[in-house]
């Protein structure tokens, strides 16, 4: 595993490490674990493709 420098506003910096700590994680593990949970935008999009329903009347409710 290699390691990464990232480096961001000083006005956030803390916040990551908190919000680790708040799961029980370091911020090593926390960020490989978003790095893994998150999609990228076409992922985002084939997803939502996926789900995408054809309107008709398959999608309507039954009249009582």
């Amino acid at each position: 595993m290699s390691d990464a420098n990232i480096r961001i506003l000083a006005e956030v910096c803390d916040r990551p490490a908190e919000i680790a700590a708040a799961y029980g994680l370091s911020l090593r593990a926390y960020l490989a674990r978003l790095a893994h949970t998150l999609l990228t935008p076409e992922a985002r999009a084939e997803r939502a493709a996926a789900r995408c329903v054809p309107s008709g009347a398959a999608t309507r409710w039954p009249r009582v």
